[in-house]
């Protein structure tokens, strides 16, 4: 569908006038009124002419952005600018970057938020966007139902970075120099030469996709993964004794530094929190709660593999 003022636009805003219109694939700016907001608030949206994609997101924060989103009616991506920090924002070559720009884009990647039944591919090349001021934003494709330990994440993380420092605009390799000149008679014809590259090229593709391809986890680390999420889940519920099941059934899986550092960092948040929560009863009085400190003390301790966990006193 094509946007006319007047519309309303994902049914939150009221399009009020055309600022920039669009040509060739570039975005249009609309000034609207954000109708949901108590007062009338007028922001600024563009919106680009791109196919929805049910496995786009987005990380990265950029100054007066209040949103991102995709429009299924109206068939575009659009960022909705509060309307005195509104900027430019374009899709960017990261070889393009500065040092600066370029060490906090290989932050935002690494900070991709991606589940543990969640999975990602090195075929799925990321966009980066910045704006005028070198704010950015990553989009990139994830998908459910598929289950990808942390190293493959990380592997696929490297390899997303490494090609988009590779597309550098106008840059080629260098031409090889000959200091032997063959004989025609040891010269290969031109089908041999055509016919190695093409075996060459072959062998390279092939490798490349073996090695994008996640290998199968294992059995103890899916039901690892299972019982961790489930734990998570239960505690945030408030759902004591089912947590502490799937804690216990995750720490019964086989030792390994992956598994191990998930459930160290998860015992230590759960402990932290303990603490919080024992300060603020203790400072109110309020002994008869402590039993919620407790509870995420034990949460603690059976994660760490301790018989006895602490208590709030």
């Amino acid at each position: 569908m094509s946007l006319s003022v007047g519309d309303i636009f994902e049914g939150v805003y009221q399009l009020e006038e055309r600022l920039q219109e669009g040509h060739e694939g570039r975005s249009t700016r609309w000034r609207a009124d954000d109708v949901t907001a108590y007062r009338r608030a007028e922001v600024l949206i563009d919106t680009l002419p791109y196919a929805h994609d049910p496995q786009l997101n987005w990380c990265g924060k950029v100054d007066g952005l209040r949103k991102i989103g995709q429009s299924v009616e109206a068939d575009c991506r659009y960022f909705v600018w509060e309307l005195d920090k509104a900027q430019s924002l374009i899709p960017a070559k990261a070889a393009e970057l500065n040092e600066r720009e370029k060490q906090r884009l290989d932050e935002l990647i690494d900070a991709l938020p991606v589940a543990a039944h969640e999975t990602i591919s090195a075929n799925d090349q990321p966009e980066v966007w910045r704006t005028d001021d070198g704010e950015m934003l990553v989009l990139y494709r994830k998908y459910e139902g598929e289950i990808i330990t942390f190293k493959q994440k990380q592997k696929v993380l490297e390899q997303w970075k490494e090609n988009l420092y590779q597309s550098a605009p106008g840059v080629t390799e260098p031409l090889p120099t000959n200091t032997v000149e063959p004989t025609p008679d040891s010269a290969p014809s031109t089908s041999t030469k055509w016919s190695l590259l093409t075996i060459g090229i072959g062998i390279i593709l092939a490798l490349v996709v073996y090695q994008a391809i996640p290998s199968k986890p294992s059995t103890s680390l899916t039901s690892f993964q299972r019982s961790f999420d489930s734990g998570i889940a239960e505690a945030k519920k408030g759902s004591y004794e089912a947590a502490l099941e799937h804690f216990r059934d995750a720490t019964s899986s086989p030792e390994d530094d992956e598994t191990d550092a998930r459930l160290d960092s998860l015992a230590t948040r759960y402990r932290e929190q303990a603490r919080r929560e024992c300060s603020r009863y203790k400072a109110a009085g309020s002994a008869n709660l402590y039993f919620i400190p407790n509870q995420y003390y034990h949460y603690a301790a059976v994660l760490s593999r301790q018989p006895t966990p602490v208590i709030c006193q």
